[in-house]
C-alpha cells in the first residue's frame, strides 16, 4: 500500500466519524499498520481491488490485491441466500450452504463480490465435507465465471490439495504449472 492510500486511509477512519453510520464492504489490509477501509467494491480481480471509500463518495481508488487479506461484503446488499448460506457454513452445515452458495453465484441480481465469495464458499464447503470430486468441479465453475476471480490463487491451492488427496500427483503438478504460469501474470 502507498503511502498515499495510508494517509487516505487514516482520512477517511477520521471522517468516518463523522458520518452517519452506513453498512459498507470492508477491505482488511495484509500490513496492519492499515486500518480497515468501510468502502463499496466496484470490482475485484486477482491483479487489483477497485472501491470507492466511504469517506470519499464518488473517489474510486485501485489497490493491488496482493495488498488485502480479506473483503467483508456489506450485510446490507447481502442476499437473503447469501446470509443463509453463512449461517449454514458457520452452523457447520456445509451441505445446505453449498447449495444457497450456489444459488447465489448463479443469481446474476447478485453483486459480483458475493457472487465471487459464493464461489470460493462452495469450494470450501466441498474440500470440507471431504467431496473431492464436488470440489474440483466448483473450481471449475469458478474459473469458467471469473478467470480473473479475486479467489484464483485460493482455488489453485485447493485443486492442489484435491489431486493429492485423491493421490494424483500428475494431475498436482499440472495444477502447480497452471498457478505458477499465472504468477507471472500477476497473480500473488
Amino acid at each position: 500500500m502507498t503511502a498515499m492510500h495510508r494517509a487516505f486511509a487514516s482520512a477517511f477512519i477520521l471522517l468516518a466519524g463523522a458520518l452517519p453510520a452506513a453498512a459498507q464492504d470492508v477491505l482488511k489490509f495484509r500490513d496492519p499498520k492499515t486500518p480497515d477501509m468501510p468502502c463499496e467494491i466496484v470490482s475485484l480481480t486477482y491483479k487489483t481491488v477497485e472501491f470507492e471509500p466511504a469517506a470519499a463518495p464518488g473517489t474510486r481508488l485501485k489497490e493491488d490485491a496482493k495488498n488485502i487479506l480479506s473483503i467483508i461484503p456489506d450485510p446490507n446488499r447481502k442476499t437473503f441466500d447469501f446470509a443463509h448460506a453463512e449461517q449454514a457454513f458457520n452452523g457447520g452445515e456445509l451441505e445446505e450452504a453449498a447449495q444457497r452458495f450456489e444459488r447465489v453465484r448463479r443469481d446474476p441480481r447478485a453483486p459480483d463480490l458475493l457472487r465471487q465469495l459464493a464461489a470460493i464458499f462452495i469450494v470450501r464447503c466441498l474440500w470440507a465435507r471431504d467431496n473431492i470430486p464436488g470440489a474440483l468441479a466448483a473450481i471449475k465453475n469458478l474459473r469458467q465465471d471469473r478467470p480473473d476471480s479475486f479467489f484464483l490463487l485460493e482455488s489453485y491451492d485447493y485443486e492442489i490439495r484435491c489431486h493429492l488427496a485423491r493421490r494424483d500427483d500428475k494431475a498436482a503438478a499440472q495444477a502447480l504449472a497452471e498457478m505458477e504460469a499465472k504468477g507471472k501474470e500477476g497473480l500473488p
